[in-house]
C-alpha cells in the first residue's frame, strides 16, 4: 500500500480561495483527499497540529483531542480514523492514541501505547505493557 503524508496541513491551507471559509475549505480538502485515495489505492496521512491548548494547573500540556486540531471540527467528523502523538517531556515519553477507528474492529480499535525513544539506535521502543484499548482507562501523561 502506497502511503502519502501531508506534513503540515496549514502548507496547503494557505492556498485557500477567499471565497471559502477555513471550515468549508476544510471539508472539501478532506473529501477530495478520500476520493483520490480510493481512486489510487493509497492512504493519505494529514498532519495537523493543535490549537495552542492552555496547561494544566502543574504547568504540563494536556493531551490534546482530536476537536483541538486547528482549523475545523471536521479533521475529527469527517476523518477515518484520528491518531494523537502526544510528548510526555516531564517523563520522557511519546504517547501515541488511536481516537477513532470508523470501520472497527476490521481497520482497528482505539487505544493508546506509550514509547521511549532509543537515541543510540534513533527509533522509538514501546513501554513493555504500555498498549490500552481506548475506554479500559483514562489515557493520562
Amino acid at each position: 500500500m502506497t502511503n502519502l503524508v501531508i506534513d503540515p496541513y496549514n502548507e496547503i491551507e494557505a492556498s485557500r480561495p477567499d471565497k471559502l471559509t477555513e471550515t468549508e475549505f476544510i471539508s472539501q480538502l478532506i473529501s477530495k483527499c478520500k476520493l483520490f485515495a480510493k481512486l489510487h489505492g493509497c492512504t493519505i496521512w494529514m498532519i495537523i497540529h493543535p490549537t495552542k491548548l492552555k496547561a494544566h494547573g502543574e504547568g504540563k500540556e494536556p493531551v490534546p483531542g482530536l476537536y483541538d486540531l486547528a482549523g475545523s471540527a471536521h479533521w475529527r467528523n469527517k476523518a477515518d480514523a484520528g491518531i494523537v502523538v502526544y510528548r510526555d517531556y516531564e517523563e520522557e515519553v511519546t504517547v501515541v492514541i488511536s481516537k477513532k477507528i470508523r470501520r472497527q474492529p476490521m481497520c482497528g480499535r482505539p487505544g493508546s501505547v506509550t514509547l521511549q525513544f532509543v537515541g543510540a539506535d534513533r527509533r522509538f521502543e514501546a513501554v513493555p505493557n504500555s498498549f490500552k484499548t481506548l475506554g479500559s482507562e483514562e489515557v493520562t501523561c
